[in-house]
């Protein structure tokens, strides 16, 4: 016998056994309601007549049942027209998307106003734009010039070092 197997057998054995009882069981309480329940009924009746406490319990709850029902039972309100209550669900599914579409413009102009910081700081730094020491010149109308570029000189070429032989480590 597999492991699979022996999974699969044990719930059907217990809902056959469990099936078994409640049957039984039903069997057995139809068969006491049949001969005595008009006589149960009655006395029933005898105690909570002769208990006034029992009387009013059973009264309160048969009140809260009552009152209880209607309200499970109403049906929902009929829409005016189809196209509000389409714009009514609409509008959460957009409130929702608008939200995370601005959290996500802020969070945008956020990281580009703190690159455009950090351009101009390495701008400054470098001295790219305007006097020394001065701000840059971030106006976009105010381009430098372009220099021809210088013409290229070969420079000699610096001897190789030596490279030192090395020793293993070991």
């Amino acid at each position: 016998m597999t492991p699979c197997s022996a999974q699969v057998s044990f719930p059907v054995f217990w809902l056959r056994s469990s099936l078994l009882y409640l049957g039984v069981t039903a069997l057995i309480g139809g068969a006491i309601w049949l001969f005595w329940g008009k006589t149960i009924e009655t006395e029933w009746k005898k105690f909570t007549a002769a208990n006034p406490e029992v009387k009013k319990a059973q009264v309160q709850a048969e009140k809260k049942v009552k009152a209880a029902v209607p309200k499970e039972v109403k049906a929902p309100p009929v829409p005016a027209n189809a196209k509000a209550e389409w714009n009514k669900a609409k509008s959460g599914a957009v409130t929702l998307i608008d939200l995370h579409a601005n959290e996500s413009r802020r969070e945008t102009a956020a990281s580009l106003a703190a690159h455009d910081r950090r351009t101009l700081e390495l701008m400054a730094l470098l001295r790219i734009k305007g006097q020394p020491g001065s701000a840059p010149d971030t106006s976009p109308t105010s381009a430098p010039p372009v220099k021809a570029p210088a013409p290229e000189t070969t420079k000699p070429l610096k001897k190789p070092e030596k490279n030192k032989p090395l020793k293993p480590m070991i």
